[in-house]
């Protein structure tokens, strides 16, 4: 029923913004569509069943022009190439669709314990405010965390992070004495210095023991099992631009003080490091997220079961590693069949990119940028979340194109 009177409110919401703009917003059928047609779209399973398709709807000539109004290919001037939509808007996103959800939605579900995965943790920030957002509990706080990460010998734009997220604020929480319940949060990092002041800083903390915690792997995780990559050592702990390709070089090895780091695919990491908490097949994946340097769809590829268990999924799009020969419109179709609508993730805004005609050729374009997923037969009311907030990025009037390229800085 509150899937079915979000829709109606949504639909109200876009006819009344045809009626009070002269910009292109969403195509009058199209509302039609999704006003006249609730039940179906309140389940999303019931349409993909229908349509013997996974995507919930098509994107109409209409709705692709009102996307195209705020994701345009010919942004920048030309000596700012690449300069696309995708490269400005989305390289620090802000889920504030996940927090909503974790915030309105999820205190009202059935307690069930919550499981989170960071594949390429770095410096645990991002994990450590999963964990907070999982458990409801305010034990695990951001500034702790980096208190012992770093202390005061590393300078603080190195150790807030590549978006600075450890000076950020922190997941707001709803009533912890009411509402808190057992969170494993899984921080899978390959290199090993860095590996070495998470596991140290996580006992420090205590957070590595109890039925609420941080686990630390130091691991690698790609498309297969491998007898072991290289990763340097001769860094300092959390430096995200760090990967095995500075290793690949035998010669070079002595100079980065490589060693070689066990690799799992991601399914084999499951089953093998996770069998408490997914030996209850009804026990779901809560947040996967995938930060690998160019790296993140040879994860995906190797983790179809894990996938098909994960309710809401992010990952890096960029120019580095194999995404320089991959297709980010085969990742986005690959997601489609297992089950998931991907978006563009901006901060608090979404660019839906499933669905027939939905994905636009200059999105191939390779820049850092961020996608976010959710499991539409896991998280329907999740989808609905992010579904409202593309919804209403499309139609805000304030949107403006700013002429702002942006490079992952070197941290």
């Amino acid at each position: 029923m509150a899937s079915y009177k979000l829709k109606y409110q949504l639909a109200t919401l876009v006819l009344s913004a045809l009626s009070s703009t002269n910009v292109g917003v969403l195509a009058k059928e199209e509302v039609f569509l999704r006003a006249g047609r609730l039940k179906e779209f309140s389940d999303p399973k019931l349409e993909q069943l229908k349509n013997g398709s996974n995507s919930i709807m098509e994107c109409t000539p209409e709705l692709v022009a009102a996307i195209s109004e705020q994701m345009p290919y010919n942004r920048c001037p030309e000596n700012e190439v690449p300069c696309v939509s995708h490269c400005i808007e989305t390289v620090c996103p802000e889920a504030s669709w996940l927090e909503r959800y974790y915030s309105e939605v999820v205190p009202q579900l059935p307690l069930t314990p919550f499981v989170g995965l960071s594949v390429g943790c770095n410096k645990g920030l991002d994990a450590v405010d999963t964990l907070r957002m999982g458990s409801n509990n305010p034990l695990f706080t951001k500034e702790e965390w980096r208190d012992a990460m770093f202390g005061d010998d590393i300078m603080s734009r190195f150790n807030s992070g590549a978006c600075n997220q450890g000076s950020g604020p922190t997941f707001p929480l709803t009533d912890s004495n009411t509402f808190q319940r057992q969170a494993v949060m899984h921080c899978i990092e390959p290199v090993p210095a860095t590996v070495e002041r998470l596991q140290s800083s996580a006992q420090s903390l205590g957070w590595d023991t109890s039925d609420q915690r941080l686990v630390i792997s130091p691991f690698a995780i790609s498309k297969q099992d491998d007898s072991g990559l290289y990763f340097p050592t001769n860094a300092e702990p959390g430096k995200e631009t760090l990967s095995f390709a500075h290793c690949v070089n035998p010669l070079l090895r002595d100079h980065f003080g490589c060693k070689q780091v066990p690799v799992y695919s991601l399914d084999t990491y499951g089953s093998e490091f996770m069998i408490d908490e997914l030996s209850n097949q009804d026990q779901n994946i809560n947040v996967l997220n995938v930060d690998a340097e160019g790296y993140d769809f040879d994860i995906l590829q190797g983790g179809h079961t894990m996938l098909s268990r994960a309710e809401y999924l992010e990952f890096e799009f960029h120019r580095y590693g194999q995404w320089k020969e991959q297709s980010l419109k085969d990742a986005v179709d690959m997601l489609d069949n297992i089950g998931f609508t991907c978006y563009w993730a901006g901060k608090g805004k979404l660019w839906r990119m499933t669905g027939q005609n939905c994905f636009l050729d200059h999105y191939e374009t390779k820049c850092w940028s961020n996608v976010a997923c959710a499991n539409r037969k896991l998280v329907p009311k999740l989808l609905d979340i992010m579904e409202e907030t593309f919804m209403t990025t499309i139609q805000d009037k304030t949107f403006e194109l700013v002429l702002r390229p942006k490079v992952k800085p070197s941290v």
